[in-house]
């Protein structure tokens, strides 16, 4: 991994020391965090778009902050997610048992950055936590192929588990679905970054 992109937005401590202070200096000098520094409401998708914007490479693999992977996924992604014409993800629906863990690797997927530059990236008015990264595999689909991890992929990711509604009321998620009435097409750069590299 070359590339780590950070999202600081506005948070109360300052990721950019923390991270300085507690990683060994050859995995920090790959972190670029970017800061969002204006008092706008946190919207997760606000946050992945600034993370692929600021993206160096083509290859983009998009994690939730509850992932643990190890040496064995990247060779997996390098070995078996190599076609450029897909991209790469998990679907919850592959998993029929609702209390299988695997089902929160929804949120995982690999991608080329060109792929996402033609589906305008995240749906900024999706404010129901989940349904933002089904819309955005949905996009893609429309226009590329869809190359499913292989399972086996599971045995070098963890998830950690924890209490969802403590998360989604801390983000200001809703726990129901709906959507903003603004225009789709929101322009997301209507606030203040910093860029840290």
């Amino acid at each position: 991994v070359d590339d780590i992109v950070v999202v600081d937005f506005n948070s109360d401590r300052n990721i950019q020391n923390f991270l300085k202070h507690n990683i060994p200096e050859q995995f920090f000098k790959k972190i670029n965090v970017i800061e969002v520094v204006d008092s706008v409401p946190w919207i997760l998708s606000y946050c992945y778009n600034i993370a692929f914007i600021f993206a160096k490479n083509e290859r983009i693999l998009k994690l939730d902050a509850d992932y643990l992977i190890d040496d064995g996924f990247i060779f997996h992604l390098q070995s078996d997610c190599n076609d450029d014409e897909m991209f790469y993800t998990f679907d919850w629906r592959d998993f029929e048992d609702k209390n299988d863990n695997r089902r929160h690797y929804n949120g995982l997927f690999y991608v080329t950055k060109s792929q996402l530059n033609k589906t305008s990236y995240f749906n900024h008015n999706i404010c129901f936590y989940g349904h933002d990264d089904c819309d955005l595999k949905a996009k893609l689909g429309q226009k590329f192929k869809w190359g499913k991890f292989n399972k086996n992929v599971l045995n070098y990711i963890k998830h950690i588990d924890g209490n969802d509604t403590e998360r989604l009321s801390a983000s200001g998620y809703s726990d129901e679905p709906f959507e903003t009435h603004s225009d789709r097409n929101i322009n997301f750069f209507g606030y203040v970054c910093v860029v840290n590299n």
